[in-house]
C-alpha cells in the first residue's frame, strides 16, 4: 500500500512558500506481526521546483 500527503507551506506573512510532498509505502508481514516501510519527502518552492528531499526506512515488530 502506498500513501501520500501534501502539506502547504506559508511564510510568516501568510504568503505561499511551497509544499512538502510525503510518500510512504508500507508492507505488512504475512502474519501481521511486523511491517517495513519507506518514506520520501520532497520540498518544493512555489514554482514546483525541488529544493530539498529526504528519505528513510523503518521496521516494526508487534510487542507481545
Amino acid at each position: 500500500p502506498l500513501s501520500g500527503i501534501c502539506v502547504t507551506l506559508e511564510h510568516a506573512d501568510g504568503s505561499f512558500a511551497g509544499t512538502n510532498k510525503v510518500t510512504r509505502t508500507i508492507t505488512l508481514a504475512a502474519d501481521a506481526n511486523a511491517f517495513t516501510s519507506t518514506i520520501t519527502v520532497d520540498v518544493e518552492d512555489p514554482a514546483g521546483a525541488s529544493v530539498a528531499s529526504a528519505c528513510g526506512t523503518e521496521t516494526a515488530t508487534r510487542d507481545r
